[in-house]
């Protein structure tokens, strides 16, 4: 008889901010201008992704990088201190899981379909492309053959 694993789904809900302690494990790095975009997209967009958190010890696992953007919009005054995020509270048995869980989290697995990816792209409007999370060189590239593009303002990318 094999041995089976049980797949239990993450329990998603919402706390203040202030409960979720930030992971101390180097990850992902972000530039500058990436951050700005992170923190404007947040502040467009809301945050639709739940940060997903060691129930253990409510560290996130992933998500740091959006943790740290909303916090400075807090300090800013762009965003109430209150703020409430989603979560993806997950359960693990110790430092070793959850680093397991972090670095999972953190590894973006396949690759774009480009054709798809463009399609997509040209049914949005120009002023949301900056938004999407594409640097601005994936985006020429993809979208080279539209005139409009050349009269975009892509400076937010």
């Amino acid at each position: 008889m094999s041995k089976m694993k049980k797949l239990e789904n993450s329990e998603i809900r919402a706390v203040p901010q202030t409960q979720l302690q930030p992971c101390p494990w180097p990850g992902r790095q972000i530039t500058s201008s990436a951050r700005i975009r992170l923190r404007e997209k947040i502040l467009k967009f809301g945050l639709f992704k739940p940060f997903v958190v060691w129930k253990e010890t409510m560290m996130v696992l992933g998500g740091n990088q959006r943790l740290a953007a909303v916090r400075g919009l807090i300090q800013e005054g762009k965003l109430a201190a209150d703020t409430k995020v989603n979560i993806a509270v997950v359960s693990c048995s110790g430092d070793l899981e959850a680093k397991t869980i972090f670095m999972l989290d953190n590894n973006h697995d396949g690759e774009w379909d480009d054709t798809e990816i463009k399609r997509l792209l040209k049914e949005l409007p120009k002023d949301e492309l900056p938004f999407t999370g594409f640097d601005k060189a994936y985006l020429d590239r993809l979208l080279k053959d539209l005139k409009p593009l050349t009269e975009l303002s892509l400076d937010k990318l």
